[in-house]
């Protein structure tokens, strides 16, 4: 019974994510939530607290009730077991998981596996060191095995990309190997996706314009290709990513209703290539929390795309976030305007 919560659980959090459309960072402070009162309305009438940091003349504060879980994606062949021992595997998809308990909203942030942020080396045990070096974020989980460690060091670099206000308390982390995902993408009997890219260089059947049942290995081709694709960046592919999540959670919930007992098999699934720190009580809590929240959408920092060339001649692509772009979105998930 334990496993069988713990399946559930796990995925009920996961099916949370692919159901928000991607919405940019500017928010209207005047609109309406739903509930008859703007934002400005409601903050009006809440309890009134002093501002811990002013930004542009505005005072803010920590929202007292938020929980935030980060989502990784691992690109590394095998599983848990039969992967290679010796690194990580870069972790090409960030999506941070915010239940914001005053406002009663759920919402994504989704990070750029080139974001350029400080990252945390660790020792051939998988220790922190205390140094960092300023690279591209997906490589803070090819220190360590691809366990805990590794885990946990991804969570500190984005803890530390996203903490210009102090420590935004990242609760809980779930790891997923890319290795999982045919296998998954089957059992709900293949997702249809509208194809907006020229994939055929990876799989023949995928032509930009075209709607298309994925199966098996050509889902990786529609996720993770990325170097011959339009401009060679991970805009693009991240944009995929969020179509066949929002693809496969649409059909995953109507089989549910048909067939409840899809999210064991789901999980058995899946249990091989993840790795997470969460109990089963502090999972379901968190996924029966956010149930009824409101869909808060997705924030996707805007930013600029640059190349670097090594002295080897080799490339790579970073990303560096608008700073402006970035503080809205910590702001928004996190704190609160408040009056002196």
């Amino acid at each position: 019974m334990k496993k069988q919560a713990l399946i559930s659980s796990v995925l009920a959090l996961l099916l949370l994510l692919p159901s928000c459309s991607r919405r940019k960072t500017e928010r209207d402070p005047t609109a309406d939530t739903g509930g008859g009162k703007t934002v400005s309305e409601i903050l009006a009438d809440r309890d009134r607290t002093e501002p811990e940091f002013f930004v542009d003349g505005t005072g803010y504060a920590r929202k007292k009730d938020v929980t935030a879980v980060l989502f990784m994606g691992i690109d590394k062949a095998g599983d848990n077991e039969t992967a290679n021992p010796m690194t990580g595997g870069q972790c090409d998809v960030l999506l941070l998981l915010v239940n914001d308990g005053e406002e009663k909203r759920q919402t994504i942030l989704q990070i750029n596996r080139d974001t350029m942020t400080e990252v945390e080396l660790l020792d051939a045990n998988g220790k922190p060191t205390g140094i960092t070096k300023t690279q591209q974020i997906c490589f803070s989980h090819t220190y360590g095995r691809g366990d805990e460690k590794s885990c946990e060091n991804t969570v500190r670099a984005v803890s530390r990309l996203l903490g210009e206000f102090g420590e935004i308390g990242i609760e809980g982390y779930v790891a997923l190997l890319y290795e999982a995902i045919p296998s998954l993408n089957d059992r709900v009997g293949g997702v249809e996706v509208k194809v907006t890219d020229d994939l055929t260089s990876a799989d023949p059947a995928l032509k930009a314009g075209s709607t298309v049942t994925l199966r098996g290995s050509q889902t990786l081709a529609f996720i993770r290709s990325r170097m011959s694709v339009a401009d060679g960046t991970n805009k693009n592919r991240m944009g995929r990513q969020r179509t066949y999540l929002s693809a496969f959670s649409a059909k995953l919930k109507a089989m549910m209703k048909e067939n409840a007992s899809i999210v064991n098999d789901l999980y058995a699934d899946a249990e091989p290539y993840m790795v997470t720190n969460l109990s089963v009580g502090r999972v379901s809590s968190i996924a029966m929390e956010g149930a009824d929240y409101a869909n808060g959408g997705i924030l996707a920092p805007e930013g600029e795309y640059t190349e670097h060339e090594y002295d080897t001649g080799a490339t790579h692509v970073e990303f560096r976030p608008d700073e402006t772009s970035l503080r809205e979105a910590v702001l928004a998930l996190f704190y609160k305007p408040v009056s002196p």
